[in-house]
């Protein structure tokens, strides 16, 4: 695949999300439930901040040993606007491999969430996803199994 091919090309279509205020505990579930490491937050269905598995597993050391209910623990304490990061560096599903993989190092990140026109998230890249298009080129349809398709969790659910 050449650098100038459009993200939407290899960006995972199905993802995971959480909204903005969501208990902590969700945002364990999600990185146990799923086979992620980036986590979008949206407000509203729109994009408002990242979660990483390795912010999670920072956690750890900051829940007393002691703690039996580790989730409940968390919940009272923080929120995940407390633990995300933003500004989010995001992309349109146009934006070319190259500029994907400059704006992920110029921020030292490896997931760009893929926004549309207003914002809501329509896929995610990461830097593995933009390695293995140019070693390899697009995923083939049919070759690797369908992701869940999740929506947001939401404070109806």
């Amino acid at each position: 695949m050449r650098p100038d091919e459009p993200v939407a090309r290899v960006m995972t279509e199905a993802v995971v999300a959480i909204e903005i205020d969501r208990p902590v505990s969700e945002v364990l579930d999600c990185f146990l439930q799923y086979p992620i490491h980036h986590l979008p937050v949206v407000r509203d269905g729109r994009l408002a901040g990242m979660l990483s598995s390795a912010d999670i597993m920072k956690l750890e050391f900051f829940v007393p040993q002691a703690t039996v209910d580790r989730a409940a623990y968390l919940d009272q304490r923080l929120s995940i606007e407390q633990l995300m990061h933003r500004p989010v560096v995001s992309l349109r599903a146009s934006a070319s491999l190259d500029e994907a993989a400059e704006r992920m190092i110029e921020a030292g990140v490896h997931a760009a969430p893929v926004v549309d026109e207003v914002d809501r998230v329509i896929g995610i890249v990461t830097t593995s996803d933009v390695i293995r298009s140019l070693l390899h080129g697009p995923p083939r349809k049919g070759a690797m199994p369908p992701s869940p398709v999740t929506q947001p969790v939401s404070a109806e659910d």
